[in-house]
């Protein structure tokens, strides 16, 4: 058993623990520690006399070798000191590998050392982060898992819980009621994107997963755990639930669904004549690693509004084709844009297959009165004078694009807030309505010249069908 651990360097020059094929565990830190060697009084002088920099450390390669580790001669009283602490240390392994034959990676018996093993009783004190990166480790080796790609999700795990209090604790001392404690930690945690409860649901799994790990057979001798330690996710417990269930049938669900997102005509006029003065506009930042906000220039405000209003006129035209319309996409002769949508542009390079994909929208008074208000502002061929399409020559900064869209959303945030809808809107909110009221304006003409025709075949006036004989019983819009 003995001969299956080993200290050699792994393949970025780091001392490491190496059990049979499994994957290394790096012992550099831990166990030994830099500086490896120091230079002598000789070779200061040696380098000052030829004017050449002083090595602060030889390569590690010429000064470390396996078995008989660091080279006295060179290293000194830090190279013998490092050297016990490795002799030790893999006297201290081969002993927990004779009496524990469960450990199967250089990571589980390392740590289980590391953690201060007892000569009667299994280890105790290894931590949940600790055993994380068993976890990690374990998922990560190809050999023993050849179709896993878990270990990032644990990674993913990791980050997220590393401000937890309970994250550093003995993992066998974790029960249910810690359990409960991190769903309170990750409902207020903060992702990426500045929302509270990123990642709850798969979180909480994770953590469950790996909890589980440390109570099975194969773990156990490492991490202390039993059933006692097993946690359960109760779904009608409130405590460990990011959301909860109403008492709304399916049916008012999904017909909720169908209402929201998109404006009616009335409030479609309302946005049209919104009075920007009466909002106060805030813009989330970040600086120094921290989230604030910024009051914008009023004249920016009216640009965001003005490509939202354009989308509108312009039949829902998606938010990135409409913040970088381009003056030669305007065809003034024929009172027309005519565009290549973003997401086809991989059509650019073949004329016949661009020409499927171009679409062309008809002017009307709003999309006109905007495009005059700015084409004599436009900036790289741009109509609108974006930071995204003044800076970088008109380039596709993804980032810049990106912050405009966040700026017009936080303007529809607070407009929405004002005409008192009962859903907060989007960017993509305009592009619904538009489609949406498209729609209902051709299909309400067609409504009323079937009502017309009707009226003339039954010889009776458009009115009369509308108010007398008309009747709605066959659930048709």
């Amino acid at each position: 058993m003995a001969t299956k651990i080993s200290v050699r360097l792994n393949g970025r020059k780091q001392v490491a623990l190496f059990l049979s094929n499994s994957t290394p565990f790096v012992i550099e830190g831990k166990v030994v520690f830099k500086p490896f060697y120091r230079p002598t009084t000789t070779i200061k002088r040696t380098c000052d006399y030829f004017n050449i920099p002083v090595p602060k450390e030889l390569d590690i390669k010429t000064i470390f070798k396996p078995k008989t580790f660091f080279d006295i001669s060179v290293c000194g009283k830090l190279g013998a000191d490092n050297n016990k602490r490795i002799i030790d240390f893999v006297e201290a392994c081969n002993a927990a590998l004779i009496k524990h034959s469960e450990f199967k990676t250089a990571k589980e018996v390392a740590t289980f050392v590391l953690g201060g093993c007892k000569k009667e009783s299994l280890n105790a004190s290894i931590t949940f982060a600790d055993f994380l990166d068993i976890v990690i480790n374990d998922q990560r080796g190809k050999e023993e898992n050849p179709n896993s790609n878990n270990f990032q999700v644990y990674i993913t795990l990791k980050n997220s819980l590393k401000n937890w209090e309970k994250y550093n604790s003995i993992i066998s001392d974790l029960k249910q009621a810690d359990f409960e404690n991190l769903s309170a930690y990750l409902k207020n945690r903060k992702g990426k994107n500045g929302k509270k409860g990123a990642n709850f649901e798969r979180m909480m799994q994770c953590y469950r997963a790996v909890i589980n790990a440390a109570i099975s057979q194969r773990y156990n001798k490492v991490t202390g755990c039993n059933e006692s330690n097993k946690v359960v996710l109760d779904k009608q417990n409130p405590t460990t639930r990011l959301k909860q269930r109403s008492n709304k049938s399916f049916v008012e669900i999904y017909r909720e669904k169908e209402l929201e997102g998109a404006l009616t005509f009335e409030q479609v006029e309302a946005f049209k004549n919104f009075d920007l003065y009466t909002i106060d506009v805030k813009i989330p930042s970040w600086h120094n690693h921290k989230k604030y906000e910024y009051t914008p220039k009023m004249e920016n405000v009216e640009l965001w509004y003005d490509i939202l209003k354009f989308m509108l006129s312009a039949g829902g035209i998606r938010p990135i084709d409409a913040i970088r319309i381009k003056i030669e996409n305007i065809d003034f002769e024929h009172n027309r844009i005519i565009y290549l949508p973003h997401k086809e542009n991989r059509f650019a390079n073949d004329d016949k297959e661009l020409s499927k994909h171009l679409v062309s929208v008809s002017f009307n008074a709003e999309m006109l009165e905007i495009i005059n208000k700015y084409i004599d502002k436009s900036v790289n061929g741009f109509l609108f004078p974006c930071p995204c399409n003044i800076r970088d020559n008109g380039k596709h900064n993804y980032k810049r694009i990106d912050q405009v869209k966040e700026c017009m959303n936080a303007l529809l945030k607070e407009i929405g807030i004002a005409m008192g809808l009962s859903f907060k809107p989007t960017n993509y909110t305009i592009r619904k309505t538009a489609i949406t009221c498209n729609a209902d304006t051709e299909y309400k003409a067609l409504k009323l010249a079937a009502m017309e025709k009707a009226a003339k075949d039954g010889g009776t006036s458009l009115r009369y069908v509308k108010e007398t004989y008309y009747k709605p019983v066959n659930n048709v819009y």
